[in-house]
């Protein structure tokens, strides 16, 4: 859906297909309560490329890649931010879902985006997570 047509929505439909989205990329694998909690943080007149990872190396590397971008933590409360080791980007997470919110804005576009790590043993057994 554009950018204009989303708009013209109610925030409740906003809120709606965000929820659906959120569901369906995950396949499942957020609680309800996880997914209210970023509806709750995130404005409903936005749109985010929503980025799903199940391996952590990978998740860091998509939330570094995007240089000079605001980033803030959406959802996971033991996750303990990114560092440097022995020159290779970690990050500190432990077992919860973990949703970081990036914005980098240019003189042409904004690009929206919703990077979201869930843990592998929430994995479905048809789900491939490893």
């Amino acid at each position: 859906m554009k950018n204009e047509g989303f708009l013209l929505l109610t925030e409740q439909e906003r809120n709606a297909k965000f929820r659906a989205a959120l569901n369906t990329k995950s396949e499942g694998g957020l609680t309800g309560d996880e997914i209210q909690e970023i509806l709750n943080l995130l404005p409903s007149d936005k749109q985010y490329e929503i980025l799903v990872y199940h391996k952590t190396d990978e998740f860091c590397l998509g939330v570094a890649r995007m240089k000079e971008a605001r980033k803030r933590l959406i959802l996971g409360s033991d996750f303990q931010g990114f560092r440097n080791q022995t020159g290779k980007l970690v990050c500190d997470v432990q077992s919860q879902a973990v949703a970081i919110a990036v914005r980098k804005k240019t003189s042409l576009e904004e690009c929206s985006q919703l990077h979201i790590l869930i843990p592998p043993e929430r994995c479905r057994k048809e789900q491939e997570c490893l």
